[in-house]
């Protein structure tokens, strides 16, 4: 074995000191090369082709998005088309749900009675403080009693919680 490497060693620097041997000097040596012949320069023209290259591919968008609803119901309108771009907040489809829109009704008709209920508080408090302020005058005349007075008086003060409450 030590003998192969030995050899392979001595085989090797005898190509390395070969190939040293023979120098060009720069400028001094002419490259020659081969005339290519047989060659014909055409002027290009523009001109229609009928063939075309058919191919099959899939395109698919660089940004995605998954859109849900937190709502069932028929999609009513679409707003957008398939190639407009959409910002967050758009809208994009209007959906018919009988359920949203029970409730809606449902709560229009409790604002109803809530400004319906504001209103008659409204007017108990007015007609407790007109009350009030005449019972006042007749319990400063002995008119009437301070029970009586009393009772005016705390008529008065629920009638301005009832009103609180209200609004």
């Amino acid at each position: 074995m030590k003998r192969f490497i030995g050899i392979f060693v001595l085989i090797l620097g005898v190509i390395i000191v070969s190939g040293c041997g023979d120098k060009i000097e720069p400028g001094k040596h002419k490259i020659e090369r081969p005339v290519v012949e047989g060659v014909i320069v055409e002027k290009l023209m523009p001109m229609e082709v009928t063939e075309f290259y058919e191919a099959s591919g899939t395109v698919r968008a660089v940004n995605t998005s998954v859109i849900a609803s937190k709502v069932m119901g028929d999609v009513k309108d679409i707003k957008v088309n398939v190639s407009d771009s959409v910002r967050k907040g758009d809208l994009m489809l209007v959906i018919n749900s009988p359920d949203i829109a029970a409730r809606a009704e449902t709560a229009r008709e409790a604002l109803g009675e809530a400004d319906n209920a504001l209103k008659m508080a409204e007017q108990n408090k007015w007609l407790t403080e007109k009350t009030f302020s005449r019972f006042r005058k007749l319990y400063e005349q002995k008119a009437v009693t301070e029970q009586e007075f009393d009772e005016i008086k705390t008529k008065r003060q629920v009638a301005s919680l009832e009103y609180d409450l209200s609004k």
